[in-house]
């Protein structure tokens, strides 16, 4: 008898999809299978993506995937098979969320995290996945479709690829891709959907296999734009209508960018042409097509700005446009800059989006509607998506090579004028809503009574489009009201009655493959968001980070015990303090039990270099569990050489620790701000100490801070 997961037959389900290879060598990793369910109706498009993880290993481990969505996508639920038994997730505070992850990772549940770690990207975190452990994971996800050529498309982003600049987000939540990584996973659309075809115009068959290296990209035929219906949290009925955007007969004033960078050297749809070409080809197809009286001035950019040409069309007909050669990065910010002093109406950027670059904030500041077409099968929407929607501008995709439909419908929507979200609200209620996604007219209007509907994709995707009316504090609530992943919020399941766990999970980052057709170097995004050496108080001044910024001032009430003979008094000292500290019942200088933590930090970290002893957090808990004499090498040598200290033998028996979990507990705490992995061996053992003994710790993190200040 076959077992059923989310309907479908493990035997349909394709083994060893999922693979690394190195040196020709097979490796297994815990993402063996990824399946799309694709419905759409009039225009809508609900999505659900099943992705099986399996544990292979010896151990328990925690499986972390990041991701990039659809800019303008909604991620609207998530479910869970664990041992036959179904979870649904629960939506809460993006604080909230992590912690009860982290408080259930400790305790060693399985829990399952998905989070926006940024607006474009998501992340799954599966903590305490026991070995030999299978979960299906269900995610649901809801966007319009958008016009091409009059077909409705759909574009769904799998992976990324080259992308300049350092990431924002903490190593583990930063997408990772790789050139030896090989996915492929299962397409299934809807009969009710219509006929679906994608890009390269074969047809889409429900079942059939397709590589992740690139987005996919498809056609409907057959759906016409128009209204689709669901149901809110309270049961109240949403109707949700869509249609293409109007003509206009304004002209126009825009400045368009062309991206020059290194990465757009891409090949991108079937006949072989580089992303650069593909932009260029599309701006002087819509030169053709424009008005006399249209106003254009066309700059290309890399890491600055530089102008072609501008003028009426008129006269940009008549003469020749010369594009630079490809190089440099992505530096967005600069070139806008640049652009924004010419007073254009409003900027399209055509581009690859593939900039993390701190300037792409920096530029929403000048006020002008920015709006992006995004080309590439690994183009990027999170950086370039912010951008645009907080200037008032849209993002486009361009299906393949085709870049002309999204720059003639991103020029046409800026003639109709910039389209802000408009909306009413009653009763801390969204009662009616009128916005654009990517030239999609979305209109939406709630029905003022109850029906007692079951709140479902449609009505928690009219939800999030209404965010934006309420403050923080209103729409996280409506965020959670309605299980919605959002800036705000996080979707979370935590297995209370399954099997538990009792060592700290090895991480595990699963890497996406890099992008198909890419002439360029592979690049890893796997490295901290910010570097700095342990025993070197100058890097922090160099680096411009104050350590207490990575230290955590856990407690407030400063306790005190005197160490001189005969005495021993305990007390609370006050909130600004001597040096040295003056016990209160003998009036000697004292060396307390916070000092004394202090000095074996300094000595701990002043006995080794950087350079030489980096903890891999990650991969250390199978370590840590295992022989001693199989830990890194600098790390024995280190304990072997501070087993002596005689003042470290001290304080680890008082705090009931071996001298090995004392040293790691203060190597931790330095990695624990930056890395999730020290941040849990460092909660781990210091659950190992008694209430009345951790204030010492905390205490003396406290201080530590104040010194690196």
């Amino acid at each position: 008898m076959n077992t059923h997961v989310f309907g479908h037959a493990i035997s349909e389900i394709s083994e060893g999809i999922t693979e690394i290879r190195k040196n020709g060598k097979k490796k297994n990793i815990p993402l063996k299978n990824t399946i799309f369910k694709i419905d759409v109706k009039n225009g809508l498009a609900i999505i659900k993506t099943i992705r099986i993880f399996s544990n292979n290993s010896k151990s328990s481990i925690e499986a972390l995937i990041s991701f990039p969505i659809p800019f303008d996508a909604t991620l609207t639920g998530l479910t869970a098979e664990i041992d036959g038994r179904r979870l649904v997730a629960v939506s809460k505070s993006t604080d909230d969320a992590r912690d009860d992850y982290e408080d259930a990772v400790d305790q060693g549940k399985m829990a399952i995290l998905h989070e926006e770690p940024l607006r474009g990207i998501h992340m799954l975190s599966i903590g305490q996945l026991g070995s030999n452990k299978t979960v299906v994971l269900e995610t649901e996800m809801v966007m319009n479709l958008v016009d091409h050529s009059g077909i409705p498309f759909l574009r769904i982003p799998l992976t990324v690829g080259e992308i300049y600049g350092f990431s924002p987000l903490l190593p583990s939540d930063s997408i990772v891709t790789g050139a030896d990584v090989k996915l492929s996973g299962q397409i299934f659309v809807t009969e009710s959907s219509g006929r679906a075809r994608f890009i390269s115009g074969s047809t889409v068959e429900s079942g059939m296999s397709v590589p992740m290296n690139k987005s996919i990209e498809v056609l409907f035929p057959d759906q016409i734009f128009g209204e689709v219906t669901g149901f809110d949290a309270w049961g109240r009925k949403v109707s949700v209508n869509l249609k293409q955007s109007g003509g206009s007969d304004k002209n126009l004033d825009v400045a368009i960018l062309l991206d020059r960078s290194g990465s757009t050297n891409e090949a991108v749809g079937q006949a072989g042409k580089t992303i650069r070409v593909a932009i260029e080809e599309a701006v002087r197809s819509a030169i053709r097509q424009l008005s006399d009286n249209d106003y254009l001035s066309i700059w290309e950019f890399d890491d600055d700005a530089r102008l072609v040409k501008a003028g009426f069309i008129r006269e940009i007909r008549n003469g020749y446009l010369r594009f630079s050669e490809i190089s440099g990065g992505t530096q967005i910010g600069n070139s806008i800059a640049s652009v924004i002093k010419k007073r254009p109406s409003a900027v399209i950027v055509l581009t690859d989006g593939q900039s993390y670059s701190n300037e792409v904030q920096e530029a929403s500041k000048f006020g002008y509607p920015i709006s992006a077409v995004l080309v590439g099968p690994g183009s990027l929407d999170a950086m370039i998506g912010h951008l645009a929607a907080q200037t008032g501008g849209q993002v486009y995709a361009a299906a393949g090579d085709e870049v002309l439909p999204p720059l003639v419908r991103a020029l046409g929507n800026l003639r109709n004028g910039v389209v802000k979200l408009n909306g009413s609200i009653a009763s801390k209620k969204p009662q009616s809503l009128a916005t654009i996604r990517a030239g999609t007219e979305i209109n939406i209007g709630w029905s003022d009574q109850i029906q007692n509907g079951i709140c479902d994709a449609v009505g928690r995707y009219a939800m999030a489009l209404a965010m934006p009316l309420f403050n923080d504090n209103e729409a996280s609530e409506l965020a959670e009201l309605h299980g919605l992943v959002t800036h705000l919020t996080s979707l979370i399941i935590i297995d209370h009655e399954g099997s538990k766990s009792n060592s700290i999970p090895q991480s595990v980052k699963i890497a996406l493959p890099f992008v198909s057709n890419s002439n360029s170097v592979l690049y890893d995004m796997s490295y901290p968001s910010a570097s700095f050496t342990r025993n070197s108080k100058q890097s922090f001044k160099e680096n411009n980070i104050s350590f207490s910024s990575y230290i955590e001032d856990i407690y407030t009430d400063k306790l005190y015990k005197c160490t001189n003979t005969n005495c021993g008094a305990g007390f609370f000292a006050d909130d600004k303090f001597n040096n040295p500290i003056i016990c209160k019942r003998c009036g000697k200088p004292i060396n307390t039990q916070v000092d004394n933590f202090r000095e074996i930090f300094n000595l701990i970290h002043n006995s080794f270099n950087e350079s030489e002893l980096k903890i891999d957090w990650d991969n250390f808990s199978v370590l840590y569990y295992s022989n001693y004499s199989q830990w890194p090498v600098p790390l024995v040598e280190l304990i072997d050489d501070l087993e002596s200290s005689i003042q470290l033998r001290g304080l680890a028996n008082e705090m009931g620790l071996s001298i090995r979990d004392l040293i790691i507990l203060c190597i931790s705490i330095v990695d624990r701000k930056t890395q999730r992995s020290a941040d849990r061996f460092f909660r781990k053992i210091l659950s190992r100490v008694a209430v009345e003994k951790k204030i010492i710790i905390e205490e003396g993190i406290r201080l530590l801070g104040d010194i690196h200040e």
